[in-house]
């Protein structure tokens, strides 16, 4: 099979949607064993995790070779993200239920086909799209009678008929209304690509697979319809199999009398010339597919109430589940039969020959260490290929064949880096423990000295050999071996996208001129030096900057990484003569941190595992002013303070913040302030806020993450940093959690940071405020609202000058959040509002020794979606059953409270961080239990922040409203939704940049010019 000539290269990924229903799961079976990766989508992660632990398919997700993501074919651009660097697409899934009202059917299947569609087209990788659609769709056979399938214009009519028939709708009209759906789904499709109980046919799911998997991949196949229809049965001929099969079971009799059958004729019939080519055989048997489901011990009986129930969707995804998962165990039982791909894995096999060679077993130090390759070739005879065999012209596999023969050069220099360096890597990291040398080595030796007429391959093998030791490990693991052979393969990769190309201004020539241009500096040809680095310029321009490299951003971090780079500094040297600069923008981390060897045993991390969180911190920490609060002088507390009395004390003020290191707007400035607040058990501590000030003057804001717009709009905004997310340590010196989630809490420092900042600036900000906030700042900005309402009167000062609460996508369930991240984020602090808690309570001993490290790292986010997944090795299984969990949704759930109007909720229905309907049914709740006008308006589409930006123009002028002291429009509990201006499919969804700091005067040709 693997010489038959393919339309996309093997290790291709596929999209495979229904990935785990009866049909997809064996279509992921046919393209993990023909060596093509699987993203396959579901409707449900935690339901299809059978197919990921399938004895055949576990070990392809081991080396990430298959993934499931959840995708839903009725959601507009849900399934962008699924296709982005797919080359093939087979799109199986169909609508889950099944309806007699073809209003509601049939426009459903066309949207479910052609959403998935629009998606493939957009994606420039994608170079076959294989969509499923049924027999029914192009006929609607009579016993007996003889039909004739065309490729492309025979279609069901008759089912269109039926199924548009006058009502009523009844039960009846299922199937008819299922099959012209199918009709009209298909037409679309091929509409979409020219603009832009009857007798039955058998076919085996494992035969449609194969055709599935043949159409994506066989050149021959464009733009026709495959029709897999093995010989025509009745439920008779299954009954006689089964009669013949279990002699001493009682069946039914026949239900049809006679024989009759379907009859067809297909043109252009290709669907078993593709099984004959790509699986080597004909049709599987209907004796083979009868016995095969009927063996004992594989029925299983689904019961209902009512007939009709059978075509829910809860019912037919338990049908497509359990048809699924009997189908693959009933061909396990088979493959010990049979020789075939589902046995020994070969890559597993070759790697752990190949690794088992190189490695002294006599040795009896405590590390493995790299023999000698001569004694390697005496040891053993199952050698690992060549770099002739692997990369040399006559090898046939596409990935990995180079365009022409290496030189005798070449092969040196390949053969020396494949078989020592990244060998000789490993062990000098490892076996040394020494990184240090082995960075010296890479950079002053090897590299260096490794230049041939092609040497691109230096630097970029300098790259994959740093990466190679820095995800590796001592293990003679499976998972070790495949992870050296996976790098080993980049290596190859690399190599041949080098070699394959002789236009000017490729990466090989840009990476040639850099380093002619270094040789020349260590010459001290200075004349030379400045003449090539003028080159790598004029290059790197043309190509469109540095970022537009290609080798998949290898070249690019090689270029910004490169040892002569950084001490020379020739490309910004270059232009330093000029009275204007244009340098090439940096995007390297300004942090250099890295976790320690014990903070990785710690937090049982690999070393893939803790370089990735240290990209996520370094990353984290360079976007941080003046190096964050634990470098920046003001955050900490002055000298001989006399602590204050109160909450709200101004304590130190910055008036003028220099505005340079910060990516605040053009025409604004800013102030910082240290004050005293309160945490959630009443305790006096200090925290920090800022203010951003307008160009031109309106009124004062409170809010905390919507400052540019404001401050456009000639606001003033007071935001708080929360207590502990700024001034970190009280004044005894102990630390500050930021108790995150404690919404009142943080509604407490918001109006705290606005006493103290109208005591700063009594001439310049109003009593006046509205008080606004998403996400976190949502539930706090309805805290702020819940405070002011409150009858202990703690912030009776506010309450006048407050003339509304303007609350975006606001968390109301907490408990809704995933389960990692409240135990985690709420756990890590919540000992000190309930001291008998535990953290052992609520994780697992491996979650509370990551929660350690979390909170050393004063990590974000990103890193805890890193430390705390999957949930089920850091959080106990019983943790919702704590007696703090009830006492818990008591202090972190806002609402069904009195609170303080007029109040504006906006929510994108998309949004996937905080729930729509829960944040909904609070407004509903609470504005019935506490009446007032507040107002819950939905926004179709949109996701966490969407929300706040297509909404910008309804909540300025809300906001302006407050301040002119006019009465809202809509009074009372009132709930709404925008009008979208154009069809959904027309936006933009989701961010997709983020500001970036071009502080330095070299870099201000970035910048909008007539700044």
């Amino acid at each position: 099979m693997s010489e038959h000539q393919m339309a996309i290269p093997k290790g291709s990924w596929v999209l495979v949607t229904a990935a785990n229903g009866h049909t997809g799961s064996h279509i992921v079976f046919e393209l993990l064993k023909r060596d093509f990766k699987v993203r396959g989508t579901v409707r449900d992660l935690e339901s299809s995790q059978w197919l990921l632990e399938d004895s055949f398919v576990y070990k392809y997700a081991e080396r990430g070779h298959i993934e499931l993501i959840v995708a839903d074919t009725t959601k507009p651009h849900d399934f962008d993200r699924a296709v982005r660097g797919v080359a093939a697409v087979i799109h199986v899934a169909v609508i889950g239920d099944l309806v007699p009202d073809p209003n509601v059917a049939i426009p459903a299947t066309i949207e479910s086909a052609l959403s998935v569609c629009r998606s493939a087209a957009k994606e420039p990788s994608v170079k076959r799209f294989v969509f499923t659609s049924t027999f029914w769709a192009a006929t609607f056979p009579v016993p007996g009678v003889g039909d004739t399938i065309t490729n492309l214009d025979t279609w069901n009519e008759a089912a269109i008929q039926a199924a548009w028939a006058p009502p009523p709708y009844e039960s009846d009209r299922i199937m008819p209304v299922y099959f012209a759906a199918k009709v009209e789904a298909e037409k679309a499709v091929w509409k979409f690509v020219k603009d832009k109980r009857l007798p039955c046919i058998t076919s085996h799911v494992t035969d449609v697979a194969i055709i599935h998997v043949a159409a994506a991949i066989d050149p021959g196949v464009q733009g026709q319809r495959i029709q897999v229809l093995a010989p025509s049965f009745t439920w008779n001929d299954c009954l006689d199999i089964l009669r013949k099969s279990y002699p001493n079971r009682s069946f039914v009799d026949n239900f049809i009398s006679g024989d009759p059958k379907l009859m067809y004729n297909i043109e252009n019939d290709i669907a078993l010339g593709l099984l004959q080519k790509w699986a080597g055989r004909g049709w599987i048997s209907l004796e083979s597919s009868v016995t095969e489901v009927f063996q004992p011990g594989t029925l299983q009986f689904i019961n209902s109430a009512h007939p009709d129930e059978i075509t829910n969707a809860k019912s037919i995804k338990l049908i497509r589940s359990h048809a699924a998962k009997l189908s693959r165990a009933l061909q396990k039982e088979k493959k010990q039969d049979k020789d075939s791909l589902e046995g020994d894995d070969p890559e597993n096999f070759q790697a752990e020959t190949e690794l088992r060679s190189l490695v002294d077993l006599a040795s009896n130090t405590r590390y493995r260490k790299i023999i000698p390759k001569a004694k390697v070739h005496e040891q053993t005879a199952n050698r690992p290929p060549s770099p002739i065999q692997l990369i040399g012209g006559a090898c046939s596999d596409a990935y990995t064949g180079f365009a022409r023969q290496l030189s005798d050069d070449e092969h040196y220099l390949f053969d020396f880096y494949l078989n020592y360096v990244i060998s000789y890597g490993y062990t000098a990291c490892y076996a040394q423990d020494d990184e240090r040398n082995f960075t010296y080595l890479m950079r002053h030796i090897w590299v260096p000295n490794a230049m041939s007429k092609l040497s691109l391959m230096a630097a970029v093998f300098h790259v994959a050999c740093r990466n190679y030791v820095a995800t590796t490990n001592n293990s003679l693991s499976s998972k070790f071996a495949v992870k050296k052979l996976q790098y080993r393969l980049m290596c190859i990769q690399m190599a041949k996208d080098a070699i394959e190309s002789e236009a000017i201004a490729t990466d090989t020539t840009i990476a040639l001129a850099m380093l002619m241009a270094s040789e020349a500096f260590l010459e001290g040809d200075m004349s030379a030096y400045w003449s090539h680095g003028a080159g790598v310029m004029k290059m790197v321009r043309a190509r469109g900057g540095v970022d537009m490299l290609g080798m998949s951003g290898f070249l690019t971090r090689t270029v910004s990484d490169s040892i002569y780079l950084t001490q020379t500094n020739m490309i910004s040297g270059f232009a330093a003569s000029q009275d204007l600069q244009a340098a090439i923008h940096t995007t390297s981390w300004n942090s250099t941190f890295k976790l320690s060897h014990e903070q990785l045993s710690l937090g049982n991390l690999t070393i893939d595992e803790g370089a990735q969180i240290n990209n996520i911190i370094n990353f984290d920490r360079t976007l941080l002013a003046n190096g964050g609060p634990h470098q920046d002088d003001f955050y900490s507390l002055p000298p001989g303070l006399q602590i204050p009395r109160l909450p709200g004390e101004l304590i130190k003020l910055q008036e003028i913040t220099d505005p340079k290191p910060y990516t605040i707007l053009a025409s604004t400035t800013m102030s910082r302030f240290l004050y005293s607040t309160t945490n959630f058990n009443g305790t006096l501590i200090p925290a920090s806020a800022y203010i951003l000030w307008p160009y031109t003057t309106k009124k004062s804001l409170l809010q905390d993450f919507v400052p540019y717009a404001l401050v456009l709009a000639g606001y003033a905004v007071v935001a708080p940093d929360y207590a502990g997310l700024g001034v970190g340590t009280s004044w005894d010196g102990t630390a500050i959690p930021h108790q995150y989630g404690i919404y009142q809490a943080g509604g407490a420092d918001s109006l705290n940071a606005l006493r103290a900042a109208l005591t700063a600036f009594p001439e310049r900000l109003t009593t006046d405020y509205v008080n606004v906030g998403h996400s976190q700042g949502g539930a706090v900005g309805w805290g702020v609202s819940e405070l002011l309402a409150g009858k202990k009167g703690r912030f009776k000062d506010l309450v006048k000058g407050h003339l509304g609460t303007l609350l975006f996508a606001p968390p109301t369930d907490a408990f809704s959040l995933p389960a990692a991240s409240i135990t985690t984020w709420v756990g890590k602090y919540l000992n000190q509002v309930y001291p008998e808690f535990k953290l052992s309570d609520w994780l697992t001993t491996l979650g509370v020794d990551r929660v350690t490290l979390f909170n050393q790292v004063e990590g974000s986010q990103s890193v805890s979606s890193f430390l705390f997944t999957p949930k089920e090795e850091v959080v106990q299984p019983d943790w919702m059953n704590t007696w703090f969990v009830a006492a818990l949704k008591q202090i972190v759930n806002p609402g069904e409270r009195p609170w303080k109007g007029p109040m504006l909720v906006i929510h994108g229905d998309k949004d996937p961080a905080v729930h729509y309907n829960a944040s909904l049914a609070t407004s509903k709740v609470t504005c019935e239990k506490y009446p007032g006008d507040l107002e819950f308006l939905g926004v179709p589409g949109v996701g966490h922040f969407p929300g706040m930006y297509a909404t910008r123009s309804i909540w300025m002028d809300w906001i302006k409203d407050r301040f002119e002291r006019r009465k809202v429009q809509k009074q009372g509990c009132v709930q709404s939704k925008v009008d979208r201006f154009l069809p959904d499919d027309h936006y933009q969804h989701d961010p997709n940049s983020f500001p970036l700091w071009a502080g330095k005067s070299e870099w201000a040709y970035e910048l909008p010019q007539g700044h």
